[in-house]
Parts: structure tokens; sequence; C-alpha cells
């Protein structure tokens, strides 16, 4: 398994023209609105603003996940941290049942959100049902035939600025709140170093909890997008968390192959924006 995951793993480095050099170490929550990070040597930042794919993400984080005894297209999930309103979020399954779906909360949490952009052929979710902010029914197209499940729920919390000091020290300045003693990821895919060019990342899955009495420097509530978004910048930045997403999903040995090769196929394609509608 490890063999067909580096050989995976080559090809998809191949085909984009690019090594993976460099990694994020340290992260420091500075206060509930700024993130601190270093690079590693072999990437020197520029001074100023920093490109590249870096988005920042809540992990909701799946405490049980189980079949119904009774149907076995339906998976019921529990969440440790509540679902909000007015948010849109990424359903990605990493093993057992291995599709995606995004979907947007209104003003209404409950209720069930169809997929409506499903994939022509293969396991597809239907719809999701939410019984309230921390338990969801989901519903698939085919009957499942694992019995264990592995989910990641995740939503993006906007940046306003990434910035390097010139050296190896990243900046991260947030548009809404961190939570206290809240698990998020940082997902990054590459940076553009002090040269311009682009440096792929070791990893890009970078895991990291708030603590608790963080300083709180935003003085108002922070408006958060409505479900119906923003217009094409909207749908850009969710199609982009989808695809960075999906590229960052850590899986069990069993699921990894089969998930990096998914990467490799939406990189190709390019990334698919699921726009989903509340029933």
């Amino acid at each position: 398994m490890k063999k067909q995951i580096l050989t995976a793993v080559a090809i998809f480095s191949v085909m984009f023209g690019s090594t993976f050099a460099a990694d994020l170490e340290n992260i420091e929550v500075v206060n509930n609105g700024n993130l601190v990070t270093n690079t590693t040597s072999d990437l020197t930042l520029p001074s100023g603003e920093v490109s590249g794919d870096l988005k920042v993400l809540k992990d909701y984080t799946v405490s049980f996940a189980y079949k119904d005894t009774d149907d076995s297209k339906k998976v019921l999930i529990n969440l440790m941290y509540s679902l909000e309103k007015n948010k849109s979020y990424t359903i990605i399954g990493v093993d057992g049942a291995e599709t995606n779906m995004d979907f947007s909360i209104g003003d209404e949490i409950k209720g069930e959100y169809k997929n409506e952009k499903k994939p022509a052929s293969g396991l597809a979710i239907e719809k999701i049902n939410l019984l309230d902010g921390k338990t969801m029914e989901i519903y698939y197209n085919q009957e499942l035939k694992a019995e264990e499940f592995v989910y990641k729920i995740l939503s993006e919390i906007p940046t306003k600025s990434k910035t390097g000091d010139g050296k190896n020290t990243l900046s991260i300045a947030l548009s809404a709140p961190l939570e206290e003693l809240t698990p998020y990821i940082i997902l990054a895919n590459s940076l553009l170093d002090a040269a311009g060019k682009e440096v792929k990342l070791k990893e890009t899955f970078y895991e990291f909890e708030t603590k608790t009495n963080l300083e709180n420097v935003f003085e108002k509530p922070v408006e958060t997008e409505t479900a119906t978004g923003t217009g094409q910048e909207a749908k850009e930045d969710e199609g982009n968390l989808e695809k960075v997403a999906m590229n960052s999903a850590k899986t069990p040995e069993t699921g990894a192959t089969t998930w990096i090769l998914v990467i490799i196929t939406l990189f190709l394609a390019g990334a698919v924006v699921l726009t989903q509608k509340k029933a």
C-alpha cells in the first residue's frame, strides 16, 4: 500500500512539474483574528503580501458516524461542534463512502439539502437532512457495503491577508474570528517565494487548536456571507476550497491511494463548484 501511495504522489508531482520542498511549522494563534507560522529554511518568503493557495478551515469534528440498521443507503452523523447559520460547508467522505457534497445554510439550520449536481456515475450523496446543528443524516444513491465511516465537515474562515517578513515568517490575518477551544486546519498546496517561484509544500494539511482567553480583535460582529453567496467571486472561492480540501484529506491507509488519484483527476478536470439548494 505504501508503495502505491508513493507511486501516485510521484505521478502527481511529475504531471504538474513541481516538487515538494518546503513545509509550515510552529503555528501560533496570536489572537482571534491573527495567526503566525514559519516556513522551513528552503522557502524564503517575500517581504509583504504572499501569494499562494492557502485556506483556513474550521473542523466540525465528526464524533460518531454509523449506517442506519434499516436503510443501507443512509448514514447518521453526530458532530462535536454545531453548524452555524449563514455559512457554507463541505462534507468529505474520507473512508467508507468516498464522495463529497457542498451545501449552504441560510437562516434556518434544520431541513433537507439536496445535492443537485451529482456525478454522472458512481457513489453520490443524494441529500442530507439536518435534524439540528450537531445531527445529520446523509442519504446515498447506492447501498453502502462498509460498516465504518470517516468524514470531514469543514467551513472556510476567510482571510484578509497573508504577509511575509522577507525571511521565514508568515502572518495570516482573518476576516472572521476564531473560537476558543476549537480545532482548525490550514490547507496550503503551495506558496510563492521571494523570487516569485511556486514552491509546493511537503504536507498540505496542518491542524491546530485554539486555547482559552483569546484576545478579541473584532470590535463589532463580523458579517458572514449569506447562503446565496456574493456572485462569481464567492463561487470561485468555494471551488478552490473544495479543491484544496480534497487535496489534503487525511485518509486511513486503505483509502489513501484512491483519494490521491481523485486529487489528480480534480486537477486535470478543474475543480467543480457544487451549488446546493435547500429543499
